[in-house]
């Protein structure tokens, strides 16, 4: 759903992230935080990162 899309601002993707997929705003903009960190043109993930704060939830 995100690499579809062009938005500039994907920051303001997260309330509809929350309403896609039934999930708090918090837990959105995290999650989204992560894809962003991670995401890569070529598809080819070797290596995923994650923040301290996502790995105790």
């Amino acid at each position: 759903m995100l690499s579809k899309h062009r938005k500039h601002d994907l920051y303001g993707m997260a309330p509809a992230l929350s309403s896609a997929f039934f999930i708090s705003l918090e837990e959105a903009e995290t999650l989204l935080a992560q894809w962003m960190m991670n995401f890569r043109d070529d598809g080819q993930y070797h290596m995923i990162y994650a923040t301290k704060e996502s790995l105790h939830e």
